[in-house]
């Protein structure tokens, strides 16, 4: 299945959208999809106003339209509610084709937070984006329960799991104790910050006033060591 994903928020941004997208492409690319993402990289943007580091298309539709009839996806979704996701909107709804959407953030406190606009006109204009949508796809049941209370309707959730390639279960033996490889590593826990809060402490209480600076700068120095020695494989 060819995939478009459409997002106002995307790299070299790092937030939970842009984490969430990738990993989403991460998988669906392992199930055997191929997904593509139409993010504000392809675009001339501008900084968005009072949150410089989103950056916002100009005048994308005639592009996105472009790009998307060149990919001619079975599936579309729709990540924000920015010029590209509007874009893509209009799109979908000139050529009658179903697509989903997501509510990730709460645009309309984040909007009167920053410029005083009233809760309920941007949920207006969140609400309209929304309302064509196949499925809107949110993240908790609390979210889902307050948009349905505010109108929103096609509301589907969302979950989040965990990602068992980087968390396993432990085996009960290896977690009701101390495994031997393990051991060295917490006794060089143990010596090095005994050691540096010795320094440390010799700085501040017993030293010459002279001595000072060099004891705390040899305190940095062994934690820095440490660290370096715990991370050398990484």
């Amino acid at each position: 299945m060819r995939i478009a994903i459409v997002s106002d928020a995307w790299r070299p941004q790092i937030n939970g959208v842009v984490r969430t997208i990738e990993t989403i492409v991460r998988l669906l690319q392992a199930e055997g999809h191929e997904v593509e993402v139409f993010g504000p990289d392809r675009f001339r943007t501008l900084p968005c106003p009072t949150y410089p580091e989103i950056r916002l298309s100009l005048f994308p539709r005639a592009r996105l339209f472009h790009m998307l009839k060149l990919f001619a996806p079975d599936a579309i979704h729709l990540v924000t509610e920015g010029p590209l996701g509007w874009a893509a909107r209009a799109f979908c709804l000139k050529r009658g084709i179903p697509f989903t959407t997501a509510y990730h953030t709460r645009f309309p406190e984040y909007v009167h937070a920053r410029i005083r606009l009233p809760v309920s006109w941007s949920y207006a204009f969140v609400r309209h984006f929304h309302r064509p949508s196949a499925a809107v796809l949110v993240v908790a049941e609390s979210i889902r329960k307050e948009l349905t209370s505010r109108g929103f309707t096609n509301l589907v959730p969302w979950s989040r799991g965990v990602d068992i390639a980087a968390f396993k279960p432990v085996a009960r033996k290896d977690a009701s104790g101390i495994r031997a490889e393990n051991f060295k590593w917490l006794v060089w826990i143990g010596v090095t910050v005994c050691v540096s809060q010795v320094f440390m402490y010799m700085a501040m209480a017993i030293a010459p006033v002279t001595m000072v600076q060099p004891l705390m700068r040899l305190s940095n120095v062994l934690v820095i060591v440490f660290s370096w020695f715990m991370n050398r494989e990484y």
